[in-house]
């Protein structure tokens, strides 16, 4: 298990510490847990903010946080996307654990350790925020700067999914940081789950058919050693990182959504990772090829000098767009 932990974290460009002596620049604006957002009058947030935390045993169950509804993981429905999958299709029915809640969402039971914020922080930001369909945190705010899209990490976890991941996601799939979510760490209204989870199905439905019995398997496996799932499946991941391509679609597109800022995360980027995930952000919003090779080609230095030579030419590849396509 050891050899197994430490082989995935030799692949990821961001676990080691580089240029740790930088001086950090100011971090970018963004909506931070701790500062509302100005919202435009409008809907307002007039329900109740339901918040699931999954737990196996009794024991688990008394870990959940008091701000949360703890909901029993099974066989049946083993990790977070299962949870998710089982909720949003019992919502209108007796068993609906959701009932008139305004707004819903589920969470690890160690959201507190990956976020560095307290659970009742998050749902009154939501709260704070009003006028919005979605909201969003990713607890990995370096992956932002590194990687292309939510989904690139898998690539180079699990070399053998990508024959049919991307179908989902490609290594040309340029995702800005506005919609980046490494996980599904979302609280939305029940009209924005109904169809983004249709959505999720039939694009998951679309990669069982490519996939073997063994990466059917694979995906729907918790990862206790992968840093990124920890202990989900990569189905829990494709459940946050399809948002950006799902918000790009004309369905997708009548949902307002915000991403709130966790400051304890941000602070832990050195001065290079806030330059890459800025330069990449503009090259995004600007629809730029030309910023898309800039963010590239200095990506690759900073990789370089983290990770060495041998692991660029091992795994860089599966990370670098051949072309961009914009979300």
């Amino acid at each position: 298990m050891a050899k197994a932990r430490q082989r995935l974290t030799d692949r990821n460009p961001i676990s080691q510490s580089a240029a740790g002596a930088v001086k950090k620049p100011a971090s970018k604006k963004t909506t931070p847990i701790t500062k509302a957002e100005a919202a435009p009058a409008g809907r307002g947030i007039a329900g109740q903010v339901l918040l699931f935390q999954p737990y196996r045993t009794v024991t688990e169950k008394a870990q959940c946080d008091i701000a949360c509804t703890p909901i029993q993981l099974t066989s049946t429905r083993p990790d977070l996307y299962a949870a998710l999958n089982w909720i949003n299709q019992s919502v209108g029915s007796a068993q609906s654990p959701v009932g008139k809640a305004a707004l819903w969402g589920i969470i690890p039971r160690d959201f507190v350790q990956r976020t560095a914020i307290p659970v009742a922080a998050w749902s009154q930001v939501v709260r704070d925020n009003p006028d919005r369909d979605v909201y969003l945190l990713n607890p990995a705010p370096a992956e932002e700067a590194i990687y292309p899209n939510p989904l690139s990490r898998i690539f180079l976890e699990f070399p053998e999914l990508q024959p049919v991941l991307p179908i989902l996601f490609s290594e040309n799939h340029i995702s800005a940081s506005p919609t980046f979510s490494m996980a599904p760490y979302l609280v939305a209204r029940s009209g924005f789950w109904s169809a983004y989870w249709a959505y999720i199905r039939k694009e998951i439905a679309e990669i069982e058919k490519r996939a073997s019995s063994a990466q059917r398997k694979l995906l729907a496996q918790p990862q206790s050693d992968s840093p990124s799932l920890a202990g989900d499946s990569i189905l829990s991941l494709i459940a946050g990182a399809l948002l950006p391509v799902f918000l790009k679609t004309d369905q997708g597109s009548a949902f307002k959504a915000i991403k709130i800022a966790l400051p304890a995360k941000e602070r832990e980027l050195n001065a290079h990772l806030n330059s890459l995930r800025q330069l990449k952000d503009a090259a995004v919003k600007a629809q730029s090829p030309w910023l898309i090779s800039c963010w590239m080609n200095y990506r690759n230095l900073y990789v370089y000098q983290v990770n060495g030579k041998q692991w660029c030419a091992r795994h860089l590849a599966a990370i670098t767009p051949k072309k961009a396509n914009f979300f």
